[in-house]
């Protein structure tokens, strides 16, 4: 539709977990030994970087990936 100059519809998007991931397991099976808040972001950043999307603040992305590592 861009090609003809006519306007894309606006789609909602949607956030899909597989819950059978690895990471999702792991995370899962440890939520007593991490923050919620920053693994929920961590996880909604790694999904708007596999949709080729910029973060907004990638420097808080890496510090709560190495926080999940670290523990």
């Amino acid at each position: 539709m861009k090609m003809h100059n006519q306007k894309t519809p606006v789609s909602k998007k949607i956030l899909e977990i597989n819950p059978n991931h690895p990471m999702i397991v792991n995370l899962s099976e440890n939520l007593t030994k991490i923050d919620h808040k920053k693994a929920s972001n961590l996880i909604l950043d790694q999904a708007n970087i596999l949709d080729g999307n910029i973060l907004s603040n990638p420097s808080a992305y890496l510090e709560n990936l190495t926080e999940i590592f670290i523990k």
